[in-house]
């Protein structure tokens, strides 16, 4: 039982390591208008409006492996376009599947208390029969494997989120070289 606790622990920091992980550059500009706007593609903004852009957050991560040139034919606004596209979509399918593990977490923990109830039952009651005992002692080794499955999914997503940052990293700074940054 104390293997379900210590993982779940582990589980739990790990969590807080993964919750913030995923993040995007906010640009704020006045447009012609004199109207203050926000946005978090870049692609959107003139070049004017990117001179005068505030970001107002910052990505921290080295760089990963994102092309650098665009195909013959195609403009550079396109590549931006398409790059802002898959990003999107990597953005999306991390964020849903933050959101499973943490479904997941919390029915871990869930679980985790009732064992910790059956097992105090267990320890109160007089006399303990071996079905009980086995019956116990099996919930007890699968949720030592739903907590093992749930820590190689969280680790697989951490790794996942570290080179979508990194990505983002690698795409800031083409983004500053391309704009003479």
């Amino acid at each position: 039982m104390r293997t379900v606790a210590y993982e779940i622990i582990i589980s739990l920091a790990l969590l807080f390591v993964v919750g913030g992980a995923v993040f995007a550059d906010l640009y704020q500009y006045t447009d012609e208008n004199g109207v203050m706007v926000f946005t978090d593609d870049v692609s959107r903004l003139s070049e004017a409006q990117r001179a005068n852009s505030k970001t107002l957050s910052e990505i921290k991560s080295e760089p990963a492996d994102v092309p650098q040139t665009r195909a013959p034919g195609t403009s550079s606004e396109d590549g931006v376009q398409e790059i802002s596209d898959v990003l999107m979509q990597e953005t999306n399918a991390l964020i849903q599947e933050n959101k499973k593990l943490n479904q997941d977490y919390a029915m871990i923990v869930e679980e985790n208390k009732k064992l910790a109830d059956l097992r105090e039952r267990l320890r109160l009651k007089k006399n303990i029969s071996r079905s009980e005992l086995d019956n116990f002692n099996k919930q007890v080794e699968e949720m030592n494997i739903k907590t093992k499955e749930y820590d190689s999914r969280l680790k697989s997503h951490q790794n996942r989120t570290k080179a979508y940052n990194l990505k983002l990293e690698r795409v800031k700074r083409a983004a500053k070289t391309e704009n003479g940054d």
